[in-house]
């Protein structure tokens, strides 16, 4: 099976990691779930640092309202917004497996956990509409 490096912004990466776990609990044959299991795993390790830089951030430029959420001050609002954008804009490398379609045709799969995919690891649906 083919797999390529392909970059995906950090913006993307836990819309990412959500359909790939989706996906990981589909019955599939045993190539396909071993390639599933391992690009979620650098996905979720990608989204996990994504996650990190942003509670930084709340951190940094925050106030904690209530023990575990964050409101940004009004003077702290552009940089925050503008900081946020920058990192969401982080493309990083993640290794996807290139794998047909066709292997999922009996799944059950909703256009939610298809189309964060179809870009990266499904080359025979390129270009095709959902």
């Amino acid at each position: 099976m083919k797999v390529e490096i392909v970059e995906v912004k950090l913006g993307e990466i836990e819309q990412v990691e959500t359909a790939l776990a989706a996906l990981a609990k589909v019955s599939i044959p045993a190539r396909e779930a071993w390639a599933i299991a391992k690009v979620l795993r650098a996905v979720k390790t990608e989204a996990e640092d994504f996650r990190k830089e942003r509670n930084k951030l709340l951190e940094r430029l925050g106030k904690t309202s209530n023990g575990y959420s964050f409101d940004i001050p009004p003077e702290n609002i552009k940089e925050f917004n503008d900081s946020i954008r920058s990192l969401t804009e982080v493309e990083v490398g993640v290794p996807f497996p290139q794998v047909e379609f066709k292997v999922f045709e009996n799944a059950k799969l909703t256009p939610e956990v298809i189309e964060p995919l179809i870009a990266y690891m499904f080359p025979d649906m390129e270009g095709r509409e959902l």
